[in-house]
């Protein structure tokens, strides 16, 4: 059992061990007075350290699908040529001029990609300007929606209402001294005016009493 273990771990090693050279191979590997012209679709961009590569389906001499790995450039410095992790996703269609491999291999080193949309992506770096982030920043929350006017209240419906609003004051209450005072002066009043108007006293005759 450890045997065939350790073989399957060799076996996996040399697998991996054609990508890794390839991926570590500096540019002296490459024709870089020669460019050649891929048209094809994206099927990975891998923005990693310490080379970017460009996974690409083209078609070819045979008309059979063939796929290419273009190197590009650290994502340090493609940062700043305008480049990120999102500039290319899969099904996009590309053209990249690249210088291809020496040994004949379908590899090549990115000198330019051309988008659909006419976007040119270099590989010359402005040291001015700030590198991308890897991961792109969140787009921002849409507004929210205005809030309706409240409804419009016409003058003449205001009126009306405040017109047939009872009042808000409420009755002043009254002790019972003066719940019974007003009929006490009632009564006297009426009592003042039903009495006959005192008569003056007689006169004194003085031939009666002589």
């Amino acid at each position: 059992m450890a045997t065939s273990a350790h073989l399957v771990v060799v076996a996996a090693a040399l697998a991996i061990l054609p990508w890794s050279a390839s991926a570590h191979h500096s540019n002296s590997a490459y024709q870089v007075d020669q460019i050649v012209t891929l048209t094809g679709t994206v099927k990975e961009w891998r923005w990693m350290n310490p080379h970017t590569w460009l996974l690409l389906t083209v078609n070819g001499e045979d008309g059979k699908p063939q796929e290419w790995a273009v190197e590009g450039r650290p994502p340090g410095i493609l940062g700043r040529a305008g480049w990120n992790s999102t500039i290319l996703v899969p099904g996009e269609r590309v053209t990249v001029h690249a210088s291809p491999a020496k040994n004949g291999d379908p590899e090549g080193i990115i000198a330019r990609v051309t988008k659909a949309d006419g976007t040119v992506l270099g590989n010359q770096p402005n040291y001015n300007r700030e590198a991308t982030a890897a991961v792109p920043p969140a787009a921002a929350a849409p507004p929210a929606p205005p809030r309706p006017p409240p409804p419009a209240v016409a003058a003449g419906s205001a009126r009306s209402r405040s017109r047939g609003r009872p009042s808000r004051r409420a009755p002043r209450a009254r002790g019972p001294h003066q719940r019974t005072a007003a009929p006490r002066r009632s009564a006297a009043r009426a009592g003042n005016a039903s009495a006959p108007a005192p008569q003056p006293p007689p006169a004194h005759d003085a031939s009666s009493s002589a």
